[in-house]
């Protein structure tokens, strides 16, 4: 089973991958779904622990984590990742904190695909 704390975005590549070493110069990964380890140059995809990534709200930001913890329990369908009114709608019934005028509607996209993601592979 895979670790949250493992779980990584690289800037400049989509999906989600599973951090298994850290080298000087880079990291080695493995795409989510997929068993081959690739080593990716740190220079020209650095990367971001999604455990570390936080949130707006309009009162103390939250770890992407603990959104995903409240959608997890919500029963509101998980809406079409491209329609952004329609994830809007579908965040204003999960967790009406967050600070909508603050998030990019590309962010709101990536953590509808991230969750969809980490679902998949059981990793919450």
């Amino acid at each position: 089973m895979i670790k949250f704390s493992k779980i990584v975005s690289l800037s400049g590549l989509s999906g989600l991958y599973e951090l298994l070493n850290a080298k000087h110069d880079g990291y080695i990964v493995k795409m989510l779904g997929n068993n081959e380890p690739i080593f990716i140059s740190s220079r020209k995809h650095p990367c971001s622990q999604i455990e570390n990534i936080e949130v707006f709200t309009t009162e103390k930001n939250i770890s992407l984590k603990s959104l995903y913890l409240e959608m997890q329990k919500s029963n509101t369908p998980l809406p079409d990742a491209n329609q952004i009114e329609a994830i809007k709608k579908y965040f204003t019934e999960v967790y009406p904190n967050l600070d909508f005028p603050r998030i990019y509607p590309n962010d709101f996209k990536k953590m509808i695909k991230w969750f969809k993601l980490i679902q998949e592979h059981q990793i919450i």
